[in-house]
């Protein structure tokens, strides 16, 4: 069953990599999780407001759709890009703890 929102809050979110391993470093991988980013955006997936793809981590800020949960848009970018990427970087690419903070709209 779909998540309803009443109201779209905007959250930060911070996610890691798996051991702090610098996967983004490489600037294919980098690329790669910004056009997944892309891609659930412009499926209005979500609202995409900035992000931030450093060696270890990312920030984005984002408002899900109002049938979206904000686990599924995770779920979305993390499980989206690690499955583009799995050929190219076989095992862990994430940490299994997320950052989110969410803000008043």
């Amino acid at each position: 069953m779909a998540t309803i929102r009443q109201s779209q809050s905007t959250y930060a979110i911070t996610i890691l990599t798996f051991q702090r391993h610098r996967h983004f470093q490489r600037s294919i991988n980098a690329e790669l999780f910004i056009s997944t980013l892309f891609l659930y955006r412009d499926a209005g997936k979500f609202q995409l407001h900035g992000f931030a793809v450093l060696p270890d981590h990312t920030h984005t800020l984002i408002t899900p759709a109002r049938d979206q949960s904000t686990s599924r848009c995770l779920q979305l970018i993390k499980g989206g890009y690690s499955f583009s990427v799995r050929e190219q970087s076989p095992g862990e690419i994430w940490h299994p703890v997320i950052t989110s903070i969410a803000f008043a709209t």
